[in-house]
């Protein structure tokens, strides 16, 4: 893995939530803004890799290091979040999925890791979606409803 990349990359989810700490107090939806931008993302550059793959006729490898690159970019600035926001068991839980993640991710072990993390990231989408209109001053319940079962649905299938 390419140390300057790494940095760099975790260095714009920091910047990503200081753009959006610049536009909302609520440090709750910055942070669900920021991992949104990381699961969209992930599914974004995850898509790209398949249809390489099916259109080109070739693994290009570019891409699924660079998802790694991304989502271990992403698990070291959550990580840091986390240590400064959260407090008792639940920090040490999210420090332990990030750090387990961080690890598989860069293993090479014979398993569809790549799969699996757009598959587990495809399945967060709509919770940032539901996340968002349950934390507005005017909640609309029908939106929220909606969303939800989206939710539901896409948990189901997935």
């Amino acid at each position: 893995m390419n140390i300057i990349s790494l940095i760099g990359l975790t260095g714009l989810f920091f910047g990503i939530n200081k753009y959006i700490s610049s536009r909302y107090e609520n440090i709750k939806l910055v942070t669900n803004y920021t991992s949104a931008v990381h699961a969209y993302g992930s599914v974004i550059f995850g898509l790209t890799f398949y249809l390489s793959k099916i259109l080109l006729n070739r693994n290009l490898l570019i891409f699924e290091n660079f998802i790694i690159l991304f989502s271990t970019s992403y698990f070291i600035y959550d990580s840091y979040i986390t240590i400064i926001t959260l407090k008792g068991i639940h920090k040490y839980l999210y420090l332990y999925h990030h750090l387990i993640s961080i690890i598989v991710l860069n293993s090479k072990i014979n398993f569809p890791i790549i799969d699996m993390l757009i598959l587990a990231e495809i399945s967060n989408l709509p919770y940032y979606i539901v996340y968002d209109y349950i934390h507005q001053p005017i909640k609309d319940q029908k939106k929220i409803k909606f969303w939800k079962n989206i939710q539901k649905i896409n948990y189901l299938i997935i």
